[in-house]
């Protein structure tokens, strides 16, 4: 039977050592000028985020007062005018439905086929395989 050995002085010594260290090592402190940088940026993006939040808060109580747009109401409620922009599209997508097809796979292998080349691109020739576990 192999009995472990109790750990030796060279062990100890090493132990010890690391311990001075830690306590003799230097403390640095962060410049001011960094840190007031670092806090200036992250106070000025909460700024612009609050604008933001009581715009989008705003546009969308009132998406369906059409007082505020200049115009009459309407029985729908609120216009969508990506419909109306691009109602011509639609009507002709319609009419032809192998072109629709088309774009349909364009769409996919944009949406779906790229970002799997990509995975398996990083993985294999880069050799970074954080991304395929992540995937």
């Amino acid at each position: 039977i192999h009995k472990a050995k109790p750990p030796g002085k060279r062990r100890s010594e090493l132990i010890v050592n690391a311990m001075n260290n830690l306590n003799e090592e230097e403390h640095t402190t962060l410049d001011p000028a960094l840190v007031k940088r670092i806090v200036w940026r992250d106070f000025s993006f909460l700024l612009l985020a609050l604008a933001a939040s009581f715009c989008i808060s705003y546009i969308e109580l009132n998406a369906g007062d059409a007082s505020l747009r200049g115009g009459e109401a309407d029985e729908r409620g609120i216009v969508d005018t990506g419909f109306i922009a691009t109602n011509c599209l639609h009507t002709w997508l319609s009419s032809n439905r192998d072109w629709n097809d088309v774009f349909a796979l364009i769409n996919t292998l944009g949406c779906v086929l790229m970002p799997g080349l990509y995975l398996v691109w990083v993985t294999n020739w880069v050799g970074d395989y954080d991304l395929a576990f992540r995937y």
